[in-house]
């Protein structure tokens, strides 16, 4: 049984696109399903795409793009926002958590957790297949 868990990827640098690519497809049973570079795309892409997992990264932030990722969350129940960033003060960090962001990581330092972050997604959601196979096989016919 295959089960696969959709990422959808928006930033503005494509130097950390590929590396998010890369480091993503190590993970069996997840899928980059989408890349986009505005937050507008992106959740055409996560509703398109039925996305479990949202990741985002950009450079320059705008007080717009926490307005834009809370529409997101709040539209797309059940979505996991990752955001990752070069800007690590606190104020910024309150203000990503304020917009939806279920975790902000230090794009520079915390590749390590994102992975680890995911892999226990992925593990979750096996687990929920499994038990909802298992009870769907025991529903009388």
């Amino acid at each position: 049984m295959e089960i696969l868990m959709n990422v959808i990827i928006c930033t503005d640098s494509p130097i950390l696109l590929n590396r998010l690519v890369t480091i993503l497809s190590e993970l069996s049973h997840l899928h980059v399903a989408g890349v986009t570079n505005t937050l507008d795309e992106a959740e055409a892409e996560i509703r398109k795409n039925n996305a479990q997992v949202f990741i985002t990264a950009f450079h320059n932030i705008h007080k717009t793009v926490f307005k834009k990722l809370n529409g997101i969350k709040k539209n797309n129940s059940g979505l996991v926002v990752i955001v990752l960033t070069n800007n690590t003060a606190e104020q910024y960090l309150s203000q990503w958590k304020k917009a939806g962001a279920d975790y902000v990581f230090d794009q520079a330092m915390h590749f390590t957790k994102l992975m680890d972050i995911l892999a226990g997604f992925v593990y979750k959601n096996f687990l929920e297949s499994l038990r909802s196979n298992y009870y769907d096989e025991k529903k009388p016919v």
